[in-house]
């Protein structure tokens, strides 16, 4: 209560006072997607308000709205698939591409007004910020199959011209909360997947989950056919079989081996620049598991690796 009452309305209210559209869901779980412009809580964007707006900036020199909707739509899809390997490196590509400073650009095939070729298109008005659209929402959920939580919800996201920038964390200093900055920069890390807890406790949940997979498999697995000649529907099921195995395996091994290299990348151990970060001190060996029998922990076997010809040394991919 004190969190929404004392932080949140405050300034969601401060926000409206400075022009922009409020979209006040309260303390609750919103349940209708539409109320915040969207058809589900699975998006991320607000594609409408995305649409309208970046059509309305983009004129032709005497006025006329020129992008067209699949243009519109081309450009939406574009940043929802950044190039790059790390967060930090997305964001940056994401903000050269707002900036239209970098190598990749916001650009259309043809202004089919004025017959231009590959013209530049923008995403932000920089130089007339009243021609954007801003709006403030609050309990902004987002649903994630899958993963630990069902879904997460940033106390408050602010949008210009339907693209998140900013993602607001509100604590109020009380006798529940002694270090309101720390909780609130770790509530931050765990939306952006960022936290180690967050990475461990995914892999857990997959251990939990392909075991009840398997079994949902071979209790509905139909394979039509018969038996005496080739049948490449049981061959398939088989292969599912197999895949199910396997990945129980990768998680389980990934679970233990706490650091990034080759095939292998956690997302929480790795430089600065994205590249894997290695722990050859603790884990300088091949893993074979073995197999104890059904329902049965398996066993980690080590076959430590030496090196005697060649230094082990870290590699730039860049």
């Amino acid at each position: 209560m004190s969190e929404y009452t004392y932080v949140e309305k405050p300034f969601l209210d401060q926000l409206d006072a400075l022009g922009w559209q409020v979209i006040d869901h309260g303390e609750g779980v919103p349940g209708d997607p539409t109320i915040s412009y969207r058809t589900s809580f699975r998006e991320v964007t607000l594609k409408g308000v995305f649409k309208e707006s970046v059509k309305a900036i983009n004129r032709t020199d005497d006025g006329q709205e020129w992008l067209t909707d699949e243009q519109l739509n081309d450009l939406h899809d574009e940043l929802l698939n950044p190039p790059g390997k790390s967060l930090v490196e997305i964001n940056q590509n994401i903000l050269h591409f707002l900036l239209r400073d970098g190598e990749w650009k916001p650009t259309v095939d043809e202004n089919d007004l004025t017959g231009e070729q590959n013209p530049d298109v923008k995403l932000i008005d920089f130089d007339h910020p009243e021609r954007n659209d801003f709006v403030a929402i609050n309990q902004f959920r987002i649903n994630t199959p899958g993963r630990v939580k069902e879904h997460i919800r940033p106390d408050i996201v602010l949008f210009v011209n339907g693209l998140p920038l900013v993602v607001v964390e509100c604590k109020d200093a009380n006798e529940y909360t002694a270090n309101p900055m720390h909780e609130a920069v770790k509530q931050l890390r765990r939306y952006s997947d960022q936290r180690e807890e967050t990475h461990e406790a995914g892999l857990k949940e997959a251990l939990q989950l392909i075991p009840e997979l398997r079994e949902q498999f071979w209790s509905d697995v139909k394979v039509p056919g018969e038996g005496q000649d080739f049948n490449q529907a049981l061959e398939h099921a088989g292969r599912v079989s197999d895949f199910l195995d396997f990945g129980e395996l990768m998680c389980r091994d990934a679970l233990v081996r706490k650091e990034s290299c080759g095939g292998h990348f956690r997302e929480e151990y790795q430089t600065s620049e994205g590249e894997a970060l290695r722990d050859d001190e603790n884990f300088s060996f091949v893993s074979a598991w073995g197999y104890e029998g059904e329902g049965r922990e398996p066993t980690l076997n080590k076959e430590p690796l030496h090196f005697e010809n060649v230094k082990l040394a870290t590699r730039s991919y860049k």
